[in-house]
């Protein structure tokens, strides 16, 4: 049986605005954090997301311990018909401009780097194959953690479309920064979901920046 139950993390690792719901493993279901304050526009960038909101989860293999994100703050550009960098976040879309103050912050930017499109006959097609890198950074409380890693990403269309849109299962990802009071509460991790964001390269500019500067807090 599930249990509910409000968490405050007190600065550390994941800040949960509304509840966490843990099931413990056998349920067939894993932890789910809802975090609140998710911007629709971002400023100046011409942002608008259309599309529904699809959750993306991040769950520990040792722990019932996961993230749920929501992103808000959808944006993807493509240099070539083989690869695309998704961005997706549940920030307000003031903290998502460079140079923003994160004291107090928490919610989650992801990354997704496709460095190769499968096509079948060419390229591997298939969950233990690698096709996209993935960075993760998870902020709670002004404190910041940096989770990368890689895994198998299926698009459902072609990068340069008007929306990149696919699935990735089982990413696995792992610690690999954080400041000094971030605590790890996943671990190991795995990563899966269903991705749409439309193509918009200034916002996907704005993004790369505000990540790179999160990255950089993050191995301080």
């Amino acid at each position: 049986m599930a249990t509910r139950r409000i968490v405050r993390t007190d600065g550390v690792h994941i800040e949960v605005y509304e509840m966490m719901v843990m099931r413990r493993k056998g349920s067939g279901a894993w932890g789910v954090i809802v975090l609140a304050g998710m911007g629709i526009l971002l400023a100046g960038a011409g942002c608008s997301i259309p599309f529904s909101s699809r959750p993306i989860e991040t769950r520990s293999v040792h722990s019932p311990v996961g993230l749920t994100l929501v992103p808000g703050i959808r944006a993807y550009r493509s240099a070539d018909k083989n690869t695309a960098d998704v961005y997706l976040t549940d920030l307000p879309r003031s903290a998502c401009e460079p140079g923003a103050s994160i004291e107090g912050l928490s919610g989650q930017v992801l990354h997704l780097h496709l460095f190769i499109s499968p096509e079948a006959g060419s390229t591997p097609i298939d969950r233990t194959a690698c096709s996209v890198m993935v960075r993760l950074v998870v902020l709670s409380r002004g404190e910041v953690g940096l989770y990368g890693g890689g895994g198998f990403l299926q698009p459902s269309s072609d990068p340069g479309s008007r929306s990149f849109d696919g699935t990735i299962r089982g990413a696995t990802l792992r610690l690999i920064a954080s400041t000094r009071n971030f605590k790890d509460l996943l671990g190991a991790c795995e990563l899966s979901g269903t991705i749409s964001a439309p193509r918009d390269e200034a916002a996907s500019g704005v993004l790369e920046v505000r990540l790179n500067e999160l990255m950089r807090a993050a191995r301080q």
